[in-house]
């Protein structure tokens, strides 16, 4: 073995010590790039007989052209030149590189190439191309061509719909220009074929019915010309229910797209704009949640949905700007917008929605008060949340309304806010509410005597505000079906009432950092209770101990935290056999354990919540919607899930969301 075999980015075959791999790409390490090769790439490269890689991209040999010489290498079968400031003529010699299975050239200056297309036609072994390539008309396993800003200044090469097997096609940001051919029906495996950016000015012609595979199309920005009714033929076939991408932008098509547009079933991204596209688009159900999606959407970009039903977007990057005079062209029945920048000012357009089932607008960034008019909206509402925003002011007297106009809520969400005021006494008509979420905001007063009507309801989370007075006993008494009730961080006192025993369906309590005294010994739970931060005395049942052991993630002490009078396991405090007197043992004492306590109850949750949503909309879900929806209905059901589905949180000062 060669002594150079040693070096550093150089390789030789172990047994025989020829040199196979030169590897000598992206050498920035140096603080001003010196580290980078440059000047000419020297002849006795042919000399290595037995190479098959060659990488020498992202180095500095501005100015230079390929050599002619490594077309001598034919045992090559990697060859990377790219961003390596290479510019001129391809050689044609490279064509005898038959082996090569892997070549890249990408952002090689090709714009004075004029015979880019007519070499390199023996490269049979070839499966992909990252580059900038002349004719490839003999490759047999070819999947992808990327030729993506490289200035190339030709026609669309005939011998691009020859190559049986390819996948995907990325031509973007060059100067093409002419006639795009109409032989799409041969390239049967084609999944993407993106083209903008060029000039292209003669339209699409022929089909792609039977590419069934294909969903990314991207003519952007060129001159290409024709009618909808043409591109309605193009796209047909199984090609319809596969495209998920269409961009269009910047061309000269013109006609009507009503009946064709409607029919793109699993469209993501649709591209319309800076053309002369007229008619009404027949979109229903526009779903882009759980997206990285970026930009401003103004009204213009629904100007024409004016079939739309359910809009569903959720995209941190994401800014609505419309105007406080817009009046949306639909009238939706569900939208949800998660995440998105609508605020600050609360979204006067929602004035004019008045039939929808489901409005979520959590995360939203709204810092505006609630108007008046928000709660007089009619419709037979089954979800409503406002959460995670920045909401301000009294929680409005016009919330009585909310009796007669959304009478039909099983959920209200407007936890994680800063509204102030007492609770309205107004809640009685609510006889369908399964959750209310009120948790981390300023409100105070008491826990209005209303809800008791509200027999229901299963999870009642009040934590984070200044409630005040004592735990009406009525909860356990009136509300059987509650699972989880939360009135952590508030003012109440006195004592716990022992009706909330009577709660057997109970599974989260949290009572933790009020005012309550009480001996713990006389309470009965069911699964996981939060005490801490009281003033409970007595010792701690040993009743309560399986079901620690069940959540055997939760820290067992962090449950009895800041009740000094406590004892018994699992506290490090013994209490005296016969009077339950507090025996100290060691230094430790429950007020040195951990602040924070940990949740773990996510899954239970989202199955107990979930399963009554899907038991309620399994009856009156079909009335809400019309037919178009029997395909998504077990999707959106899903969807609905998700929306009620809070997260429990790690901190004790999170809400359920």
């Amino acid at each position: 073995m060669t002594a150079c075999c040693s070096w550093k980015g150089l390789a030789c075959n172990n047994q025989t010590g020829n040199i196979i791999s030169l590897d000598y790409g992206h050498l920035h390490s140096g603080p001003n790039n010196e580290w980078q090769l440059g000047g000419k790439i020297d002849a006795s490269l042919v000399e290595l007989k037995h190479l098959s890689y060659l990488d020498l991209c992202s180095n500095d040999f501005v100015g230079s052209q390929i050599p002619d010489f490594i077309g001598s290498i034919t045992t090559l079968s990697y060859l990377k030149l790219s961003n390596a400031g290479f510019h001129g003529e391809i050689p044609s010699q490279l064509g005898n590189l038959t082996n090569s299975s892997i070549f890249d050239m990408s952002r090689v200056n090709l714009a004075n190439d004029v015979d880019v297309f007519d070499a390199l036609t023996t490269l049979s072994s070839l499966s992909r191309i990252p580059a900038s390539l002349p004719s490839v008309s003999n490759f047999t396993s070819l999947a992808t061509i990327v030729l993506d800003g490289n200035q190339i200044n030709a026609t669309f090469p005939s011998w691009f719909f020859n190559i049986s097997s390819l996948k995907n096609a990325y031509l973007l940001f060059n100067s093409f220009h002419g006639v795009i051919p109409d032989s799409f029906e041969q390239l049967v495996c084609l999944e993407a074929f993106e083209i903008g950016v060029n000039s292209f000015s003669v339209s699409i012609h022929g089909t792609m019915r039977n590419l069934c595979s294909f969903h990314t199309l991207d003519l952007s920005t060129n001159k290409i010309e024709g009618e909808a009714k043409t591109l309605a033929e193009i796209l047909s076939g199984c090609v319809i229910e596969s495209i998920k991408a269409l961009n269009l932008r910047g061309n000269k098509f013109r006609g009507n797209v009503s009946d064709w547009i409607g029919m793109l079933r699993r469209i993501i991204l649709l591209d319309l704009s800076k053309i002369l596209f007229y008619g009404s688009i027949q979109l229903q159900v526009f779903d882009m949640s759980f997206n990285q999606i970026e930009g401003v959407v103004s009204e213009a970009h629904f100007s024409n949905l004016t079939n739309l039903k359910q809009l569903s977007i959720s995209s941190k990057s994401l800014t609505f700007n419309m105007s406080s005079e817009w009046i949306p062209p639909f009238k939706l029945e569900v939208f949800s917008f998660k995440s998105c920048m609508l605020g600050p000012k609360f979204p006067a357009w929602l004035r004019t929605q008045r039939n929808y089932s489901l409005m979520g607008l959590s995360s939203t960034g709204i810092s505006d008060t609630m108007p008046d008019w928000f709660w007089t909206l009619t419709g037979d509402t089954v979800i409503l949340d406002l959460s995670d925003n920045m909401i301000t002011g009294m929680i409005p007297s016009s919330l009585k309304f909310i009796t007669i106009y959304l009478a039909s809520l099983t959920v209200i969400n407007l936890g994680k806010n800063n509204l102030s005021g007492e609770i309205p006494d107004k809640l009685d008509s609510l006889r369908s509410l399964q959750a209310l979420h009120l948790g981390n905001n300023s409100i105070s007063g008491r826990i209005p005597t209303s809800l008791r009507a509200c027999k229901v309801l299963l999870i009642l989370d009040l934590g984070g505000n200044q409630l005040s007075g004592n735990i009406p006993s009525w909860i356990g008494e009136a509300l059987p079906s509650l699972r989880i009730l939360r009135l952590w961080s508030n003012i109440f006192e006195g004592h716990i009432p022992e009706e909330l025993s009577y709660l057997t369906s109970l599974q989260i309590l949290d009572l933790g950092d009020n005012n309550l005294s009480v001996d713990i010994r006389n309470l009965q739970f069911r699964e996981s209770l939060d005490l801490s931060r009281n003033e409970l005395s007595g010792a701690i049942p040993a009743k309560f101990h399986p079901v620690i052991n069940q959540l055997q993630t939760i820290n067992e002490q962090s449950m009895y935290i800041g009740n000094d009078n406590l004892c018994g396991p699992p506290l490090n405090v013994k209490c005296d056999s016969d009077d339950n007197q507090i025996v100290e043992e060691g230094s430790t004492r429950c007020g040195d354990c951990e602040e924070d306590y940990e949740y773990e109850m996510l899954w239970w949750y989202i199955g107990i919540v979930f399963a009554y949503i899907v038991g309620f909309w399994a009856v009156y879900g079909t009335l809400l919607y019309n037919d178009y929806w029997r395909d998504a209905y077990f999707h959106f059901l899903e969807k609905l899930g998700a929306a009620i589905a809070m997260k429990c949180r790690v901190k004790n000062d999170d809400s359920i969301e």
